[in-house]
């Protein structure tokens, strides 16, 4: 991917931050041409996000990236830890750890898995340009390690629902949480936050998981829960919550809707049927 000359980069930061009438249909029109290409912001930090990537002319840039769910989630982090390593998993570009970063002082280190080859190219331009500690690595996240196929869009920057096909051989490499923190032999933190956005992975990404969740003083997730995804792998809400309970007890909290999670009953009973990001707190 390319970036832009610095005048037409200023322009186009410009643009994504306003409300300026007729930015969607520039947008449109402009976004094949330039898919490509990606524009960097200089706000609280330097971070870069593919032009053809609606959700940040929608959000004014990343720094404004669905706050609606961002902020709670981040002020939470302040409230309940000191001291926390971030794990991105399912990071895109790293947009959520970039606010993460923003926002949370007590943040040491980031650790960002994408698998998407696109993506990562733009992860790993920001990991550079982080004031933080930022570790990039372009692997999947499940219960194993190995290749696995990972199927994508290749025709845009950043294909969202992207995901690997562990019954399928390819060439994208896949790990476990666990096994990454052992092989590369980095100090289990006492405060962990992981953030799984993982299309499919969700449940076996926490059962690869389990031993640096037991060893920290306390656990916070970020879990995206998404009802096509859902249906598509033969998941239900409750068996990835049930998955986590085995580890810890947990806390179980909607930040859009601001409510906690009656875990007696099955969660589209209690919610709308749509995409949410859910917070879970573990802790003994």
């Amino acid at each position: 991917m390319k970036d832009f000359p610095a005048v037409i980069n200023s322009f186009l930061v410009w643009l994504q931050k306003s409300d300026v009438k007729g930015k969607y249909q520039f947008y449109h029109r402009t976004k094949k041409l330039l898919g490509e290409r990606y524009i960097v912001h200089s706000g609280k930090s330097h971070f870069a996000v593919p032009y053809d990537q609606w959700c940040f002319w929608k959000t004014f840039g990343p720094e404004g990236y669905y706050l609606e769910e961002m902020l709670p989630f981040c002020q939470l982090l302040e409230n309940e830890l000191e001291d926390f390593v971030f794990f991105d998993l399912g990071a895109d570009v790293g947009v959520v750890a970039n606010l993460v970063s923003i926002h949370c002082p007590a943040l040491t280190q980031i650790f960002a898995f994408e698998p998407n080859p696109k993506s990562f190219e733009l992860l790993k331009l920001n990991s550079e340009m982080s004031k933080l500690p930022f570790r990039a690595e372009h692997q999947a996240v499940s219960s194993f390690e190995g290749k696995v196929k990972f199927s994508f869009d290749s025709t845009v920057a950043s294909d969202h629902e992207g995901h690997i096909k562990v019954e399928e051989s390819g060439n994208t490499p896949v790990t476990s949480l666990d096994f990454f923190v052992a092989n590369n032999e980095i100090a289990l933190p006492k405060e962990l936050v992981i953030k799984i956005d993982v299309e499919g992975q969700e449940l076996e990404v926490i059962k690869g998981a389990k031993r640096i969740i037991s060893a920290s003083e306390k656990t916070i997730i970020l879990l995206e829960i998404h009802p096509d995804t859902l249906e598509r792998d033969n998941l239900s809400p409750e068996a990835i919550f049930e998955e986590l309970e085995k580890i810890r007890e947990v806390k179980w909290h909607v930040p859009l809707l601001n409510k906690n999670i009656d875990r007696s009953k099955n969660f589209f009973d209690q919610f709308p049927l749509q995409q949410y990001d859910v917070i879970a707190i573990a802790e003994d």
